[in-house]
C-alpha cells in the first residue's frame, strides 16, 4: 500500500522545488479499532470515515533573486476521522503533525495542526465507485528554536473513490489549499494529488 503526492508551493518570498518525490508508505492508524465495527453501506447515515498516512519528503528551497538554497527533510503524520450525520455528507476533524529538519541552519521545527472538514458524495452507495467534493480549514502552529509561528490553511478538494467492498475504498483526491501566515503579507498555494485507502465503518 502506498501514497503518491505531488506538491507545488508558491510564496511571496521564495520558490520551492520538490527534489525527492513522493513514494510513501500508507499507514492506517488504529487498525485494532476495526474489530469493534461492522461494515455497512459506505456513505449512509451513521457511518464513520477514517484513515491516515505517513509522508516522507525532501525539499530544496531557492530564495528569489539570490543564489541561496536550503535543503529541508520532513516527516508528516496525518489522520482524519469523520461521521455521516445524513446520507452522503460527512463532517470530521483532521489532526496532523510535521517534523522538519533544515540542514543549512540546523533548526528543527514541529508543526501541529487540527481543523474541521466536510465532504459530500454525489452518487448512491450501491455503486462500486463514487465522486466527492469538500472543503476544510486547518490551524497550524510551528515551533522551532525561539520562534513560534501560526498560520491558517483553507482547502478545497475533489476526487473519486473505488470500493473493494462495503467497508474499504481506494480514493484518488486532488487538494488545493491557500496558506496564510499570521503577521505576514505573503501566502502559499499548495496543490496535492493523493492516492490512499479509506475505511467506511458503522458501530452496531
Amino acid at each position: 500500500m502506498f501514497m503518491i503526492k505531488l506538491r507545488r508551493i508558491h510564496s511571496a518570498y521564495s520558490f520551492y522545488h520538490p527534489e525527492l518525490n513522493y513514494m510513501k508508505f500508507f499507514v492506517l492508524l488504529n487498525i485494532l479499532t476495526i474489530m469493534a465495527f461492522t461494515s455497512n453501506a459506505q456513505t449512509n447515515k451513521g457511518t464513520w470515515l477514517m484513515g491516515g498516512d505517513i509522508n516522507l519528503s525532501s525539499t530544496r528551497t531557492k530564495i528569489r533573486d539570490t543564489i541561496t538554497t536550503e535543503s529541508t527533510s520532513e516527516i508528516t503524520l496525518k489522520g482524519f476521522l469523520g461521521y455521516f450525520p445524513v446520507d452522503r455528507f460527512v463532517i470530521g476533524i483532521n489532526p496532523s503533525m510535521d517534523y522538519s529538519i533544515n540542514k543549512k541552519v540546523s533548526v528543527n521545527a514541529i508543526i501541529f495542526g487540527i481543523g474541521p472538514f466536510f465532504r459530500y458524495y454525489f452518487l448512491n452507495p450501491e455503486k462500486r465507485y463514487n465522486l466527492f467534493a469538500g472543503a476544510g480549514y486547518t490551524f497550524r502552529r510551528i515551533s522551532g528554536g525561539v520562534r513560534v509561528t501560526r498560520y491558517n490553511e483553507y482547502s478545497i478538494s475533489g476526487g473519486m473513490v473505488f470500493y473493494f467492498n462495503t467497508a474499504v475504498g481506494l480514493a484518488f483526491t486532488t487538494d488545493y489549499s491557500i496558506i496564510k501566515v499570521e503577521g505576514a503579507g505573503g501566502k502559499m498555494k499548495n496543490l496535492i494529488f493523493d492516492i490512499g485507502f479509506q475505511f467506511y465503518l458503522e458501530k452496531k
